[in-house]
């Protein structure tokens, strides 16, 4: 379930941004509990994909410079012959209002 829980940090990581509560880098490496360098390694890699982040130091945050959603979605289904079971399926909007 390990992209499970990355999907989960994706959300949190939105979630931190969308609302200005990351801290510095530090401590948004704190509230991930992940390294610093792994945070700059996700957000180099979000900033690649397209997603506006950007540190604020008036804000003393990452934000978004422009309106940002995300949209999570994720499913996983046992397939047979003869039965289709949904195991996991989850979707996640995260809009402007989290």
């Amino acid at each position: 379930m390990k992209t499970i829980k990355q999907l989960d940090r994706l959300r949190k990581i939105h979630a931190l941004i969308k609302n200005n509560k990351t801290g510095t880098h530090k401590e948004f490496a704190l509230l991930l509990e992940m390294s610093e360098s792994q945070l700059y390694k996700i957000l180099d890699s979000l900033k690649i994909k397209g997603l506006p982040i950007f540190y604020s130091k008036e804000k003393k945050s990452y934000i978004y410079n422009k309106e940002c959603n995300l949209k999570i979605r994720y499913s996983v289904e046992l397939l047979t012959e003869d039965i289709k079971i949904n195991i996991v399926e989850g979707n996640k909007y995260l809009s402007t209002i989290l």
